[in-house]
């Protein structure tokens, strides 16, 4: 042959294997007549290469980013002689075409706490020599959370990734914020979600009693205390936090010969010379609106 290299370009092609053969007859030690043809057979060995009888070989397009090479062996039939062509083919250029998209970009959460899931694709799609070759790829997928109270777990899908975004509850009167980076491996393109968190609703459950709810008083005139609870419980979320707390009052006396005493949990009952009288004695709270009444009862006189 005078073409011992063959060499093909990376999207593939064929050329052919041009080789002579002959045979010559000699006696006593001369040449007789004129050369003669003598067949032969082709057999190639190399990945994507394939050559057929008439010595063309052809080649697939390489799907890699080196070159590759096989080799052609020609056997002569009769002689069994053998001479061997390189085949050459350039390499490819391979790259990959990344994808990354999630399925929300913002996520609430409410005050209480609560889980919620985000839906990543993470793919790849290779190309050869600028062409997509087989299907799509996923690709891994890592992240970063930030802000107070929140976390995160995954698992795997078919096409990315599935994160749980945990909320603790959050207690405080502001909101709070945070965010989950995701970042693909290879690539190192990334997408953010922010991450969002109602403020603790704060309420306040007030009460107000009195103990007790009638104060008699004797004719000849007395002063008398009664009980009052007062308070208010803290409720963040509906639940309860901290200790109730004392919330103050006053007291209204109304009622003939009824006063308000020196403190502002006494009643004043005057000498009573008539029938029976009544009163009464209203304590309220200075928060909350809450209101209780003391029964005010005075025997009647001589």
């Amino acid at each position: 042959t005078k073409e011992p290299t063959l060499n093909f370009p990376a999207k593939g092609g064929d050329d052919m294997c041009v080789v002579t053969s002959s045979k010559q007859t000699f006696k006593n030690g001369k040449p007789v007549g004129h050369p003669e043809g003598v067949p032969v057979e082709f057999s190639i060995s190399g990945a994507g290469f394939k050559v057929d009888g008439g010595g063309q070989v052809t080649v697939d397009e390489n799907p890699n980013n080196t070159a590759r090479k096989a080799v052609v062996t020609v056997k002569q039939n009769e002689s069994g002689k053998t001479l061997q062509i390189t085949c050459n083919q350039a390499a490819s250029t391979v790259t990959y075409e990344y994808a990354l998209t999630a399925n929300s970009q913002t996520i609430q959460f409410v005050a209480l706490g609560e889980t919620k899931s985000l839906q990543i694709v993470s793919t790849r799609q290779k190309k050869v020599n600028g062409k997509p070759s087989g299907g799509v790829e996923k690709v891994d997928t890592t992240a970063q959370i930030t802000g107070t109270g929140f976390s995160q777990t995954s698992s795997e899908t078919s096409n990315g990734e599935n994160y749980s975004i945990v909320a603790a509850e959050n207690k405080a009167e502001t909101a709070n914020n945070g965010s989950i980076t995701i970042t693909q491996t290879g690539s190192n393109k990334t997408v953010k979600v922010t991450l969002t968190q109602l403020a603790a609703t704060v309420t306040y459950e007030y009460t107000l009693t009195t103990d007790p709810t009638t104060l008699s008083f004797a004719a000849a005139g007395e002063t008398k205390i009664f009980g009052v609870s007062s308070k208010k419980q803290k409720k963040v979320n509906g639940k309860n936090d901290g200790s109730p707390m004392t919330v103050d009052y006053t007291t209204v006396v109304s009622g003939t010969g009824f006063t308000k005493g020196s403190t502002k949990y006494s009643v004043v009952a005057d000498a009573n010379t008539g029938a029976q009288r009544t009163g009464t004695a209203v304590v309220t709270a200075v928060e909350g609106g809450k209101k209780a009444t003391v029964n005010l009862i005075q025997l009647a006189g001589e």
